[in-house]
């Protein structure tokens, strides 16, 4: 909990950055500058709020000190080299990094452009011909060409759903004829949705290649999204061997049921008792929020032919079985700055994560002056045709191939560092030993001018590289600060029962309190037993032998609560120990008494008020600690600097 104020505290905003470059000094702790636009940065940081005073820059540069000492002193004892240091702010850079990383212009533009498909649904048909992933040219040329013909025979004035029904590789298609429905954003896989999208209504497009083949598809209708129901059904199965007076029976009873509700029987109490969907009974037979394309059609069709709250639906059979649908609520597309979250994590799971991920580095390319040396891939070839990417042969001539493969910025890959990348995924080169080292070699400088980018993210962006400052400062600060402050005072018995004598007087009493036990019996002859269990065994013990000699049986006899009671805070104290006020009633536990001392001005001991004594000889112990850091190192503030800070 104290790391996350700290770095909450050193972290209130993380999106400033300056136009200016200063390198002023505005101090020095142990010798080391502390420029002007780190000390501004944290001091924004800390005043940006609005729901406190905000402090002036020079109260803030004593403050600003005392946390640069504590960092000053962890450096100096090495904290920084600790492993588990580095791994916990390599986490956090890891999560930093993620907006500096990406195209977030290209991310944006899929953004937008999936949103405005959730406003619109989309009725396709389609004809499907399969692929597996991995296809060969062969095969894939062959799909291509069975797609071309079904789309020619179509523009030749065949019916869509005739050549479907014969030719698509859908399963489906014999029974639907290629009609798919209703579709929305996010329901079907990317490319086969932006055709959809991008087709006017009458029209078909394709072939259009996805993960499952290519398709034709033609779209019947467009409209805009009806939003989404909130229903609750009840539902009936009709087994799928049921004889004919079986599916009558089944039929009759939904229809009983109907007449019912419609006479104004309980939709709930019916649901519960009679749905066969058992994972929505119990709740009324409510389901989860229904949208387009995300149940049946006509049940779907039938939710959302419902106007009104409460309205109730006539008997319709589905798939499933019977259903009679409740609307109990309707909304309309959440806006985007909602479905953002949701929508991005969709993008980054298909086929647009590779376009981001391309595109920003081809950015890069252009930013470094990316160049490419395609001749020098020819001698790689040349090994490859001769030996296998696992030989020991072709490490060994590789390794002395020291061309350009790639340069940028200041970084050159050689063809050796290309023979080793390929020794390490040596995937068969059987099909084209030449597109194999091209898309290696591409796949390595694609991912060197990556990595080039995260390692000079911190000198790039100014902001970036302080933002990771005070991430690595605010671990170091909380580490020493948990070893020489928290720890060691939660630990320190003799010091905090010292600092409590010392200081009794902060901790006077305004009135008396009253330190003990509130022993609750269920009779008079448990108090009794109660009472002389106390006076038999130890304090520190006795609320166990109570429970045990007395909670028998499976049966409460007895409740204990144990505490530190002012007058006014507990009503059975107020009477029993101040004499005030009435016992309150409590017919399960009649018999009540307490056993415990006043405590007249002062607590008895710090441990009556441990965590308040605790929390005070942390700040006593933070204090000294600072006057030492002080001394020991020496500081300089420039005021001159100082004062140019608005």
């Amino acid at each position: 909990m104290k790391k996350l104020f700290l770095i909450s505290f050193l972290c209130l905003y993380a999106g400033l950055s300056f136009a200016e470059d200063v390198k002023e000094v505005v101090m020095t702790i142990d010798n080391k500058p502390i420029y002007k636009d780190e000390f501004e940065y944290y001091y924004k940081k800390n005043n940006a709020g609005s729901n406190y005073e905000k402090i002036s820059i020079s109260d803030y540069a004593e403050l600003f000190v005392n946390f640069k000492l504590k960092v000053a002193e962890a450096y100096n004892l090495k904290m920084d080299t600790a492993k588990s240091f580095h791994d916990e702010l390599l986490g956090y850079r890891d999560y930093l990094i993620k907006p500096y990383l990406t195209d977030n212009e290209k991310k944006e533009q899929f953004v937008k452009e999936e949103y405005s498909h959730l406003l619109e649904d989309v009725n396709v048909s389609h004809i499907l011909f399969t692929l597996e992933s991995d296809a060969s040219p062969k095969d894939t040329l062959e799909a291509y060409k069975k797609a071309v013909a079904a789309k020619k025979r179509i523009l030749n004035g065949e019916k869509f759903e005739k050549v479907a029904k014969e030719v698509s590789e859908d399963p489906s298609a014999r029974e639907n004829s290629g009609k798919l429905g209703y579709i929305t954003g996010m329901m079907v896989v990317y490319p086969f949705e932006k055709a959809a999208y991008a087709t006017p209504v009458g029209e078909i497009t394709g072939p259009i290649r996805t993960r499952f083949g290519y398709h034709i598809i033609k779209v019947n209708e467009k409209r805009k999204s009806p939003g989404e129901v909130l229903v609750a059904h009840i539902m009936k199965r009709v087994p799928t061997d049921a004889t004919d007076s079986t599916k009558k029976e089944i039929k009759k009873g939904v229809f009983d049921m109907y007449k019912e509700l419609v006479n104004g029987a309980n939709f709930e109490e019916m649901a519960k008792a009679n749905s066969d969907d058992h994972g929505t009974a119990q709740k009324g037979g409510e389901l989860p929020w229904v949208g387009t394309g995300k149940t049946n059609p006509e049940f779907e069709e039938a939710a959302f032919a419902l106007k009104k709250k409460g309205d109730i639906s006539a008997p319709l059979a589905t798939s499933y079985g019977w259903h009679i649908i409740k609307l109990l609520d309707k909304r309309d597309i959440p806006k985007i700055e909602e479905m953002t979250p949701q929508i991005e994590s969709v993008i980054k799971s298909d086929e647009r994560s590779y376009i981001i991920a391309t595109s920003f580095v081809n950015k890069l390319k252009k930013e470094y002056n990316f160049k490419e040396f395609r001749e020098n891939q020819k001698a790689i070839i040349a090994l490859l045709e001769k030996n296998k990417a696992t030989d020991s042969t072709f490490l060994a001539k590789g390794s002395e191939l020291k061309l350009p493969i790639c340069s940028f910025a200041d970084k050159t890959v050689l063809q050796s560092d290309l023979v080793n990348y390929i020794a390490k995924n040596s995937e068969s080169t059987n099909k084209n030993t030449a597109n194999f080292v091209a898309q290696k070699a591409e796949r390595l400088c694609n991912n060197a001018i990556f990595d080039y980018e995260n390692s000079n993210l911190e000198n790039k962006y100014k902001d970036f590289g302080l933002l990771m400052k005070e991430y690595k400062d605010g671990i170091l600060l909380f580490n020493i600060s948990n070893q020489k402050i928290w720890e060691k005072a939660s630990n320190d018995t003799e010091g905090l029962k010292k600092y409590f004598e010392k200081n009794k007087l902060n901790y006077k009493w305004d009135s008396p309190r009253f330190k003990g036990k509130i022993i609750y019996c269920s009779s008079k002859k448990i108090e009794k037993a109660a009472k002389k269990i106390i006076k038999s065994y130890p304090a520190d013990s006795v609320n166990y032998y109570l429970k045990k000699n007395l909670n028998v049986d499976g049966k409460t006899n007895i409740k204990i609560e144990t505490g530190l009671y002012a007058k006014g805070s507990n009503k059975v104290v107020d009477h029993l120990v101040f004499k005030a006020g009435k016992l309150p009633e409590n017919k399960n536990f009649p018999n009540v008494f307490t056993s415990g001392e006043i405590q007249k001005e002062y607590p008895k001991s710090y441990l009556d008020i441990k965590g308040i004594v605790t929390s005070d000889y942390q700040n006593y112990l933070d204090q000294e600690w600072v006057k030492l850091l002080r001394a020991k190192f020496p500081v300089t503030i420039n005021k001159e600097v100082l004062e140019t800070i608005k």
